[in-house]
Parts: C-alpha cells; structure tokens; sequence
C-alpha cells in the first residue's frame, strides 16, 4: 500500500534503473528538465507543432506491394496500421551506474533515451524489418550473440596471451549518432549482397528490397512521439524501442569491424552492438596511436578504449584475464549496480521456481568460469545474496555441487547435447492462476490425466501460472 501509493504521488517518477534490476525514485521536476535538455538538441530531435501523416504513408507503400504482388497479402494485411494505434512516448532509463561527475545534477543521473513503440501505427513494421535485418548478420562475423557466444569464439582464437593486451570499447551514444541516411543504405547494401548467394533462403527481389527500404525510411525519418504533453520529431539516429534498432546498429558498424580486423596487430576482433573486445597483439602506444583514425572512420561514431589493467578487464558480465602464464582465464563479473534482486522465498511462487532460479544461475556461472575454482567462488557469493532473500544455504550449496557434477566434462561446450537415448517426454501445460484453489484444482486434474488411459503414458502434465505485472510496472508512469 505505502509502495502504491508512490504512483499517485506527483512529485515523483519512478524508472527501472538502466543495466540494472533496480527502480530508481526521482523528482519528477529534475526527471522532466533532464528529458528536456536531452530533447532541445537540434541535432536529433525537433518540437511539433502537430503529428505527422504516417498512416497515408504507410498506407501507400502497402497498397503498392499489393497491386505489384510484391508481398503476399497476409504479410500485408499483417503490417497494416492498426485503427486504434497509439502514440509513441518518450522516456529515460536512469543510468545510475555512471560517475556523478557525469550526472545531470547531483540527484538525478543521465538517462538513456527509449521511445516506447508498443502499439504504434508502425510498430508490427518495425518487428518484420526486425526479422530482414536479423537474418542479416551472417555477412557480420565480428557480431557476439551473447557471452556464451563471445567465451567459444575468444577461447577458440586465442589460447596465449603472451605480447598481447585486452582491449574494450564503448561507442558513445550510438542509436542517437546512426545517421539516418547511411543506415538506409548500409540496409541495401546487405540486401543486395544477399542476393548473389545462392541457397538463401532470405534473400529478397530488386522490388522487394525497395519496399522493404521505403518502410525503414518511413519507420526512421517519421518517428515522432510524445513526451510532457508536447509532440516531437527524432531528425536523427535510431530510437532504442524499435525492435529492429540492435541489428541494424549491427550492421552500421560492419565497416568498423573489418577497417579494425585489418591491421597487423589485431589477434581477436568482436563486438556486441556497441561494446567492443579486442586482443591486440602489441604495446599499448602502438594502438593509441589508431585511435584518431578509427574514430574518423565513420562520421559521429567515437569509440572510448579502456585497457587491460592488473585483475583483467570487465567485458559485458565477464572479468577476462591471465594467469601467470599468460594463459586466457574469465570469470563471471558483477557491477556495482547489481543488488542480487531475485524472487523472494516469500512471494508466493510455486516452490520448484525457486530452486529453478538458483539452479539456473549456478548453470550459467559454470559455462562462464575458466576454472571450478572461478565457479565455486561465484557461486558462493550468491548463496549468500540468496540468504537474504530467504534461500537455504543448505540448499544452494548442494544445488552447486549438483550442476558441477551434471555439467563435469562440458566446459566451454555452449550447446549442451542431449541424450539421444534419453526417453522423450511430451509436456501438457495446465495454465491456472497462482493461488491455493488452482493448485489443489491441478493435482485433480494431474490425478485424472494420469489415469486416463486415453492420455499417452508419455505425457506429462505440468502447471504453468499467470503472473501479475510486476510492482514496477504497476509503479510506472512516462510523466
């Protein structure tokens, strides 16, 4: 109830808190000015005075496709500007992770910009030019899907880091800095080299790319929104919300990708939108002395570098060093920012959900660890966060050993093989809300399927929960 009655208090704003599983307070005068200074730059964003004709224009482009047979029309009818579209709204995501030095004033940090799409006229648009651009990135090698991804590339690469130095880097602000223009035609330059592979399935016809460009064209150039009652226009950049926004910024800085990979020095290249890992064999001054180059490659696309230092360095959620022979070594790495935020022993789940949670991490902290030493370390320090949250500790701790055991001999393997003689099993999802009538009304209905000779003696019937929205999105408001 005090938590509720936060959302009808209006001096406040509350925002999940930018890589991070916390929500962040903040005065809603300072939230708003914050906001407005990000939006007063003429560069990427300009006020209306009133909406933009999207609709006509979305319209016509589809109306093409039909006449010309260029898409099939349950495509079309799909992609159609739904009657009751709503408009995008603007709003931050609190980056409280950053320096205070960088902080908009000292209670309000900066905020990453996100124009929410959900349900806009353009917003089933935005998730097919999603599913084009995605199977895209075949012609991007440098591209990490995720940290498994970047642990088998790095460890198939690189065994010895004897001369070498790690090296990350940050591209600053990249979504608002993607020029609109290159981004049209770094998109057809990938769709026309499609086109001379054979066997591909996704590669799509001169007039197909056509339209396909003139969505994205109307998706980029005409994505105007809301935010404090007043209308804006993004000019420039793509707006983090659209659900094609991370595989096009793939694609933008393909050419950074290979320009880096070319040079002499560079042993292992690879990025994860706009993060980047390099092992550069060589002595730092021999790479300081690119930096201005590879930062004039393409206009507006500054990279900030930070070096390997004593312990290693931080590359999305891993710590990656050397020992003392200079062999590879990671570890799992937690920021500062992570307060261990998992469900609580006492928030009225079923019960294997949580030794699903705890299991879950300890899997993923063995295929992240170099070593059982790096495993057992991580693991502990999460049992004890997990004794806060009202774990036993009993439990956990034999959790770890059970998935060290399961897992032994699998180090480094991503895909786990299954059991090829292993029996399948064919899984019946009861769906019932989470209270005490559904549960005892599952064990009957487990009861009487089981005993159902019609049922197949295979199939096992499992009770899936509807969730209510969570107590940040019951907090959230945009202003």
């Amino acid at each position: 109830e005090a938590f509720m009655s936060l959302k009808d208090t209006e001096s406040v704003i509350i925002r999940k808190a930018d890589k991070s599983n916390v929500f962040v307070i903040l005065d809603k005068k300072n939230y708003i000015d914050e906001c407005t200074q990000q939006l007063s730059n003429a560069n990427f964003y300009r006020k209306l005075n009133d909406g933009l004709d999207s609709a006509n224009n979305i319209k016509h482009i589809l109306s093409v496709c039909k006449i010309q047979g260029i898409f099939p029309d349950k495509l079309l009818n799909y992609l159609a500007p739904p009657p009751d579209a709503k408009d995008r709204r603007f709003y931050t995501l609190p980056k409280i992770h950053k320096p205070r030095a960088k902080w908009f004033n000292e209670n309000t940090p900066p905020g990453r910009p996100i124009v929410s799409d959900v349900g806009s006229i353009d917003n089933k648009i935005n998730v097919f030019l999603d599913f084009v651009l995605k199977n895209l990135l075949s012609g991007v090698p440098a591209v990490i899907r995720d940290s498994f991804d970047f642990i088998e590339k790095l460890s198939k690469s690189v065994e010895s880091l004897q001369n070498c130095l790690l090296i990350t880097g940050d591209v600053a602000s990249l979504y608002t800095n993607m020029d609109n223009s290159r981004s049209l035609k770094i998109a057809r330059s990938f769709l026309r080299k499609f086109q001379e592979v054979t066997n591909n399935e996704h590669k799509y016809s001169d007039r197909q790319i056509s339209m396909i460009i003139a969505l994205l064209d109307q998706s980029l150039n005409f994505n105007d929104f809301l935010f404090n009652d007043e209308r804006y226009l993004q000019v420039n950049g793509c707006a983090m919300g659209k659900a094609y926004s991370p595989n096009l910024a793939n694609l933008y800085l393909a050419e950074l990708d290979e320009f880096i990979k070319s040079f002499p020095h560079s042993f292992f290249y690879g990025r994860y939108i706009d993060d980047i890992f390099l092992v550069w064999r060589g002595d730092k001054n021999s790479f300081v002395e690119l930096i201005p180059e590879i930062n004039g490659l393409i206009p507006g696309i500054n990279i900030e570098f930070n070096f390997e230092q004593e312990t290693g360095i931080e590359f999305l959620d891993l710590l990656v060093s050397r020992d003392e022979a200079d062999k590879l070594i990671y570890r799992p790495h937690f920021k500062e920012t992570n307060r261990f935020q998992y469900l609580h022993i006492r928030s009225h789940h079923p019960r294997h959900t949580y030794a699903g949670i705890a299991k879950s991490q300890f899997n993923r902290y063995f295929r992240l660890s170099s070593s059982p030493e790096f495993y057992r370390d991580t693991c502990l320090l999460l049992c004890h966060k997990l004794k806060k949250r009202g774990y036993s500790i009993i439990k956990t701790k034999k959790l770890i050993r059970e998935v060290a055991d399961k897992l032994n001999g699998t180090r480094n393997t991503i895909s786990q093989q299954s059991n090829p003689l292993a029996k399948k099993t064919t899984i019946l999802p009861v769906i019932t809300s989470n209270d005490k009538f559904s549960q005892d009304f599952f064990r009957i209905i487990k009861r009487n399927l089981e005993n159902n000779p019609c049922i197949p003696k295979d199939t096992r019937p499992v009770r899936a929960c509807t969730t209510e929205k969570s107590l940040l999105r019951k907090l959230f408001r945009y202003w």
